[in-house]
C-alpha cells in the first residue's frame, strides 16, 4: 500500500514536470516572443516613407568627397549643426549615437555645417572617427533648399531635427535633437533596420 502511494506521488511529479515542459514553458516563451514581435511591429509602424533623399555631393572635413552613392546601402543619420546652446546638445547626442554604433560599417553620421568651418569644428569637438562621421560645409544661402531635400517642415528650424535615412535612400523619420524620448526611439529604429550580420570595424 505504501509503495503504491509512493508510486502515485512519483507519477504525479513526473506528470506535473512533463506538463511544465510541454505546456507551461512553451506558453511562457510564446508570450514573451509575441510581446517582442508586437513591440518590433509597433516600432516599424512608426517609420514612414517621407521621400527619397535627393542626390548630393559635398566636401567633408578632410577635403574629400562625400556623396549619396557613398551613403547608399548604409543607414544615414543627418542633421544641421545648430547655433547657440542647442549646438552643444546636438554634438553631445551625436557623440552618444556614434559610440553606440561605432563598430558598424553600415552607418554614417552626417553633420551639415552652414558656417563653412567644418574642419575647425571637428578639431574643436575632438571628433576622432572622421570616416564614419562626416562634417560638410554647405552654403548658408541654400540652407532652406537643402532642408527641403530631407522633407523637413519649412516652418520649423531644420537644426532642431535629425533625420534617419535608410539603406535605400528613403527618409524614414525625423527626431528632435533635444528630446531624449525621441532619440531613444531613434536608437531602436536603427537597431531594427540594421542587419544583424555585417562586417565589423576593427577596434584600434
Amino acid at each position: 500500500m505504501m509503495s503504491e502511494k509512493k508510486w502515485t506521488r512519483k507519477r504525479i511529479l513526473q506528470t506535473s514536470f512533463l506538463f511544465m515542459i510541454l505546456v507551461i514553458f512553451p506558453l511562457i516563451s510564446w508570450y514573451y516572443l509575441r510581446g517582442g514581435l508586437d513591440y518590433r511591429l509597433d516600432a516599424l509602424d512608426e517609420l514612414e516613407e517621407l521621400g527619397t533623399l535627393a542626390a548630393f555631393e559635398w566636401t567633408d572635413q578632410e577635403n574629400e568627397t562625400f556623396n549619396k552613392e557613398m551613403a547608399s546601402g548604409n543607414l544615414l543619420i543627418a542633421g544641421f549643426l545648430p547655433s547657440g546652446e542647442l549646438r552643444e546638445v546636438y554634438v553631445d547626442n551625436m557623440k552618444k549615437f556614434h559610440e553606440q554604433f561605432d563598430n558598424r560599417t553600415d552607418v554614417y553620421f552626417l553633420t551639415l555645417v552652414p558656417s563653412g568651418n567644418a574642419a575647425q569644428l571637428v578639431s574643436d569637438y575632438e571628433i576622432k572617427d572622421q570616416n564614419q562621421w562626416k562634417w560638410v560645409n554647405i552654403p548658408e544661402s541654400q540652407l532652406a533648399a537643402i532642408a527641403a531635400t530631407y522633407q523637413l517642415n519649412p516652418e520649423q528650424d531644420p537644426a532642431e531635427w535629425i533625420s534617419l535615412v535608410d539603406e535605400k535612400g528613403q527618409i524614414r523619420k525625423h527626431y528632435r535633437i533635444d528630446d531624449k524620448k525621441q532619440l531613444s526611439r531613434l536608437v531602436e529604429h536603427m537597431a531594427i533596420l540594421l542587419p544583424r550580420s555585417v562586417p565589423r570595424k576593427k577596434q584600434e
